[in-house]
């Protein structure tokens, strides 16, 4: 018969056999747990990369279309200006080409001799009316502009090319 010290040697070997084989299976689930976690680190980045790549590519289209389209508006704006021409019956708006714009004084204005005038260079504001000779209309200039003309007691007169057109213009003083 089996005395009771080989029962504890025999009790002892397969415990120990037991703990070995739960200490192996224990690191061989450590090793799949760390393939599980890398794959999915894997996996994960993988998918953010191409998140990422597609926020970036719309992203640059976005920024794109938006140089486009300001291109466009700022070419646009800048070959057509608004200016309002005021009757007493109604008011007309005119569109300027910027080819067209208003060009002041390039010819000389013709005065009689007996009127005193003095020469001068004023920067006429935005908005401000005038009239022409031949003209019943009251006009507002489109833009802040320097104009060259004589500046008499109650007027400055100037000289309008406006499509191969010269007329001749003035500003009520009081209104300068």
């Amino acid at each position: 018969m089996i005395n009771n010290e080989e029962k504890y040697q025999n009790l002892l070997e397969q415990i120990h056999e037991l703990n070995r084989a739960n200490f192996l299976n224990g690191n061989n689930k450590v090793e799949e747990l760390l393939k599980s976690i890398d794959n999915l680190e894997e996996n994960i980045s993988k998918k953010n990369s191409n998140i990422f790549d597609k926020k970036f590519f719309i992203l640059i289209s976005i920024l794109l279309f938006n140089i486009l389209l300001n291109l466009y508006i700022i070419f646009n704006l800048n070959h057509t200006k608004e200016v309002k021409i005021i009757s007493p019956n109604k008011e007309k708006v005119k569109n300027l080409d910027k080819n067209e714009a208003i060009e002041f004084n390039k010819t000389n204005i013709e005065i009689s001799q007996n009127e005193k005038y003095e020469e001068i260079k004023p920067i006429i504001r935005k908005g401000t009316p005038y009239f022409c000779a031949n003209d019943s209309e009251i006009f507002k200039t489109p833009y802040t502009v320097e104009i060259r003309g004589k500046l008499y007691s109650d007027k400055f007169i100037f000289i309008l090319h406006e499509n191969d057109i010269s007329k001749e213009c003035f500003i009520k003083k009081e209104n300068m």
